[in-house]
């Protein structure tokens, strides 16, 4: 081969791998932009998680336990209109003597 041969051969091969670095640089810097969206995503479920453990060390946060007080407070209603029935029933038997 000649001597200009061989030069225009490795000016290729420059042109060829400066072109696949531009092609690395770019996946690199799109891959880093989706590990920055993961890494968000990553925190904001950590969050999340956190919130939940939160909310089982703590059940009285949680919207079973406002049911439950909910029921209670029903209960406590039911009672309440029981003994006033009691009470208007003893006052009418009282007028009717």
């Amino acid at each position: 081969m000649s001597q200009e041969t061989v030069i225009a051969q490795i000016t290729a091969n420059i042109h060829r791998l400066g072109e696949a670095k531009k092609e690395l640089e770019a996946t690199i810097e799109k891959q880093r932009s989706e590990l920055s969206s993961l890494y968000a995503i990553n925190k904001e479920m950590q969050q999340q998680i956190n919130d939940l453990q939160e909310n089982l060390l703590h059940p009285s946060n949680t919207p079973s336990m406002e049911v439950e007080r909910a029921d209670d407070k029903t209960a406590q209603s039911q009672q309440r209109i029981h003994e006033l029935v009691k009470e208007i029933d003893e006052c009418i038997a009282l007028l009717k003597q």
